[in-house]
């Protein structure tokens, strides 16, 4: 045998070149090859049993590898369980690092009635103080009502990632009081939404958080004032998602100590009022965001959504790369003017101070009133976007962008991939292109047109395919029904799938015509000339 094997590092590596990704559950293929590995010589055997055990989503493999004859059909016990039924689990449970637990893998009678029986027959006989002592990541799914209450089993001071779901009854939530003071090293906590009262949860929640002191990724459901304000001082926290936020006030550290989340990369609010939303842009005054993302609720009128825009300028770092500002749909309720104050270009000039974004949603009630021009200057502000989206959820004025406005983001936003903007596609611009100078863009590839209207489904596809060579995919996702009638919609979902047909066709007529006009210069200056015409697909958006 070849001395670098009896290196524990190399062996470790040729076990993740077949399983590389430990965070979840290894392949038929990388089981079969980490097994016959295991089985080869003792000098692989531990290191491929280590890796072949470090990802299990049950319990089941720990307790088959017990004497036979322990357990009844039933799950409860045939004989008591002796010390030396301990030995062959005990080799396996060491090596486990990653628990993703999830009771759908479970019939609901074995969740109900042979769970609960398990665990409780392991904490009275278990050798250990935990069932997995060198656990890292423990992710609990439970979705189908199975209690919470296990997990304490689990629990050990290594544990640097827990997802833990669904709370609900009170036992299930008490369980967090424990939680950072046996995982004293959490870097990483999802919570996923309680079905218990919202007071309950709201407390215990907030006590829970106040006691994180190492978390660098957080998400959860509540938070109130008290652990925004804790979390605020925790000088390692990267990314944290609220889903009801209830925030009242903004949150200022001292002059001498460090900023208000020094170290925030990645912030994300859903369900939030126009004023939480305000006083979370205010407390990031000094953050390092790179992505902000909001939902707000109950919709903002056009005053408000000023205000937000404002704020984010003010506020928010210019180097912030992701801008997500959405709504939920206006409820029948909600009392809003006739027709609606739409948000304007003048409004969205506040948000040209970012210059390196790549993703830009907005989703204002109210709706977006832009014409070609407001589309041209946001093209020019925003260059290195990839991803555009704008729509409303509700609509009191006709569109006003033209396919003309394409134009614009093909020439300026050269690696633009995905936009979802609605357009007056009645009027085909008469675009000469077989110029060699006309603007091409080779990344956007999925367009939704939302409640576009248009006439000539091929004139609409030759301008298209001539613009995005490589657009594929053309939807109407975002399309409101409540805009038009079920009837509008069907036609314009249907031409717009004429469209998208016919891409493909534009598509292999330009290379057909391209192939046959460079054969054509071949014969006329000689086969042996080189060309200088340089690659068009060498950047995203050129001028041919």
């Amino acid at each position: 045998m070849h001395r670098a094997l009896k290196v524990a590092e190399v062996l470790q590596l040729l076990c993740f070149h077949i399983y590389p990704h430990r965070g979840r559950k290894p392949s038929r293929k990388e089981s079969r090859a980490l097994a016959r590995l295991a089985r080869t010589c003792t000098t692989f055997s531990e290191p491929a049993l280590d890796a072949l055990w470090s990802f299990q989503n049950t319990i089941v493999h720990v307790i088959n590898c017990m004497p036979a004859g322990i357990f009844k059909k039933d799950w409860s016990l045939r004989r008591p369980i002796h010390q030396s039924d301990w030995e062959r689990p005990l080799r396996y449970m060491y090596r486990v690092r990653v628990l993703s637990w999830t009771d759908e893998l479970f019939s609901p009678s074995l969740r109900a009635a042979y769970i609960p029986v398990i665990f409780e027959t392991l904490r009275l006989c278990l050798p250990t103080p935990q069932l997995f002592p060198n656990l890292v990541i423990l992710n609990w799914n439970s979705t189908m009502g199975s209690s919470l209450i296990p997990i304490s089993l689990l629990l050990s001071q290594k544990i640097r990632s827990i997802t833990l779901g669904t709370f609900r009854t009170i036992s299930d939530l008490s369980i967090l009081a424990s939680i950072p003071l046996r995982c004293p090293l959490l870097r990483r906590v999802e919570l996923i939404q309680a079905e218990i009262r919202q007071t309950d949860q709201s407390q215990t929640i907030s006590a829970f958080v106040r006691e994180l002191h190492c978390i660098r990724s957080l998400v959860l459901d509540h938070l109130d004032q008290t652990a925004f304000e804790h979390l605020a001082r925790c000088s390692g926290l990267r990314i944290l998602y609220v889903g009801s936020p209830q925030i009242t006030s903004a949150f200022s550290m001292p002059a001498r100590d460090k900023p208000a989340f020094a170290a925030l990369t990645s912030l994300s609010l859903g369900s939030a009022p126009a004023q939480c939303v305000l006083a979370c842009i205010r407390t990031l005054s000094r953050a390092p965001l790179a992505s902000f993302e909001v939902t707000i609720t109950p919709p903002p009128d056009t005053s408000s959504t000023q205000q937000i825009y404002v704020a984010t300028k003010k506020h928010l770092p210019r180097s912030l790369t992701t801008i997500r500002i959405t709504s939920i749909r206006i409820p029948a309720q909600q009392t809003f003017p006739i027709e609606p104050p739409a948000i304007k270009i003048e409004i969205l000039r506040h948000l040209f101070h970012f210059e390196n974004l790549a993703s830009l949603e907005l989703c204002p009630p109210t709706g977006i009133d832009v014409d070609d021009d407001a589309i041209r200057s946001m093209a020019k502000a925003w260059p290195r976007l990839e991803i555009l989206s704008l729509t409303s959820r509700a609509r009191a004025h006709p569109l006003r962008t033209t396919l003309r406005s394409l134009l614009s983001l093909a020439q300026h936003c050269p690696l633009l991939e995905h936009l979802e903007m609605g357009v007056n596609a009645t009027d085909v611009p008469n675009i000469d292109f077989t110029s060699r100078r006309r603007v091409i863009n080779y990344n956007l590839v999925e367009w939704d047109v939302g409640d576009s209207r248009l006439s000539s489904p091929l004139l609409v596809a030759r301008f298209l395919s001539g613009l995005f060579p490589e657009l594929k995919y053309i939807s109407t996702e975002m399309q409101d029904k409540w805009v038009f009638d079920d009837g509008v919609a069907d036609i314009l979902r249907m031409l717009w799938r004429e469209v998208e047909g016919a891409l493909p066709i534009c598509r292999d007529m330009r290379d057909e015509e391209r192939y046959w006009m460079e054969n054509a210069c071949d014969c006329r200056y000689g086969e042996d000339d080189e060309s200088d015409v340089e690659d068009p697909k060498s950047d995203g958006s050129v001028e041919v």
